[in-house]
């Protein structure tokens, strides 16, 4: 067992690999030799990260994905394919702001991936096909960064009687019976709803779920801690009082020569408008407590030095989500020889690429330099890192 220490904490790296047992059998291609390549073993202090940092990758997350500049390649039209997405059309080589509005769950990195060196989408244009988030998913993305305790999905989903690990902040009225936000607001009343309110920090979200109008809904992400203002008798102002969040819709909040965009960011809400559009405030487990599970990240059959030359391989599992699995060979000069990038969006990642779409016969006879690393919200964990040998 190899421990890695990533950004601020240990991720252990369990190395299940042949060669580490002694099992494997003997190699008899000679056109590779060995080098030892047996892991130090370190034993880094672990950091544990505040709640208030949990909560600010989560915000940064989300908050990075609105600003993704890109423009569209051709014309990307969803008028058409939903109720609510009438206005939801790309237009070729006009400029946006934010990754696009789209039922997928696609992760930033992945969404910027699909851009092109000219910085146009190069992606699925279709509602099915398309990469992009809706409301609710792009604040899953951004709580997948840091959790890994819900298994929310879209925006019905993220109500406390859901059963998906969303929790309530506040006192407010959640049970189980009211999965329309109207009746739970209406059922807690303004001054518990408006106390819940101001309990609102960073990375929490509020979400208004409307059943009764076509089973439509909309999340926002919470980036500020709420601003409360109380009379003199210790009454809230709802008027005054207000939250900060940043979201993204199906429709274009800006529109203009230099960028449009579907994202609205930084927008303050009065606890009145909050109430009387039905939303409900809402967390999950690592930010209302602060404690998060320990990043752990498993290889599997992955590459050693002998095996490199044959083609790339390797099972990766996570308890938080992937973001990027990246693996990278350089030759003797430093110069990259081969990068190929996965973007998993899920627990695991399966490594197989062969050798001929590695160009390992072109490569010349010298010493190369192969590094696999894994990235997650909180950080970045080298799995593999060894030189080997082409004959």
């Amino acid at each position: 067992m190899k421990k890695c220490l990533i950004a601020l904490l240990t991720l252990l790296t369990v190395f299940a690999l042949a060669s580490c047992d002694g099992t494997e059998p003997s190699v008899t291609d000679e056109s590779e030799s060995t080098v030892d390549t047996t892991p130090a073993e370190t034993e880094p202090a672990v950091v544990k990260l505040s709640e208030d940092e949990l909560r600010q990758i989560a915000v940064k997350y989300m908050q990075d994905s609105s600003q993704v500049v890109w423009r569209a390649k051709s014309d990307i039209d969803f008028s058409k394919d939903t109720g609510f997405t009438s206005q939801t059309t790309y237009k070729a080589n006009k400029t946006y702001r934010g990754v696009l509005y789209s039922p997928g769950r696609t992760s930033t990195h992945r969404f910027v991936a699909s851009l092109n060196a000219e910085g146009f989408y190069v992606g699925g244009t279709t509602w099915g096909t398309a990469s992009g988030t809706t409301c609710s998913t792009s604040i899953y993305a951004s709580w997948y960064q840091i959790a890994n305790s819900f298994t929310a999905r879209d925006t019905q989903s993220m109500l406390p009687s859901s059963g998906t690990g969303i929790l309530p902040v506040g006192e407010y009225q959640w049970d189980a019976l009211k999965t329309y936000t109207g009746d739970i607001t209406q059922a807690s009343g303004r001054e518990t709803m408006f106390a819940a309110y101001a309990k609102l920090k960073p990375g929490d979200a509020i979400v208004a779920a409307w059943p009764k109008d076509g089973n439509k809904g909309h999340t926002r992400m919470v980036v500020e801690a709420s601003y409360l203002l109380q009379t003199m008798g210790g009454a809230i102002s709802g008027g005054k009082s207000y939250v900060t969040t940043t979201e993204q819709s199906s429709g274009f909040w800006v529109e203009g020569r230099e960028y449009s965009t579907t994202w609205r960011v930084n927008h303050k809400y009065s606890f009145e408008e909050l109430f009387s559009t039905y939303y409900v405030p809402v967390t999950i487990e690592e930010l209302a407590t602060g404690i998060y599970d320990e990043p752990e990240i498993t290889l599997k059959n992955g590459n050693n030095a002998r095996n490199t030359l044959a083609g790339l391989k390797g099972e990766i599992t996570s308890n938080y989500y992937l973001n990027v699995v990246n693996v990278t060979i350089t030759d003797e000069n430093g110069q990259v020889r081969l990068e190929k990038k996965y973007y998993p969006e899920g627990f695991s990642c399966d490594i197989a690429y062969s050798a001929n779409e590695a160009k390992f016969p072109e490569y010349e006879k010298g010493t190369y330099h192969y590094t696999l690393t894994a990235s997650i919200g909180l950080g970045d964990v080298v799995l593999l890192d060894y030189e080997f040998i082409k004959d």
